[in-house]
């Protein structure tokens, strides 16, 4: 547990030096590819991130446009939401 503890708070560090750019980069990074994940809650959650980002998930459009036509409501509404 411990151990878990030190990772953690290193992993935090790290986060915190790396700058901001760089780890919008990562999590837009990240979404979209949770965009693709096999569970549609995975899916949601990933296009309802995207869309609270707004003009910073540019990047993200041809990725949510194509989940739009996600099989399962709950991933379409989440993009048009």
């Amino acid at each position: 547990m411990r151990v878990l503890g030190i990772l953690a708070l290193g992993a935090a560090v790290a986060a915190a030096q790396e700058p901001e750019a760089e780890r919008l980069a990562r999590a837009l990074e990240e979404l979209i590819d949770d965009l693709g994940a096999p569970r549609a809650p995975r899916r949601a959650a990933a296009a309802e991130a995207l869309t609270l980002l707004g003009p910073d998930a540019r990047a993200a459009v041809p990725a949510l446009m194509k989940a739009y036509d996600d099989r399962h409501a709950e991933v379409r509404v989440a993009v048009v939401t």
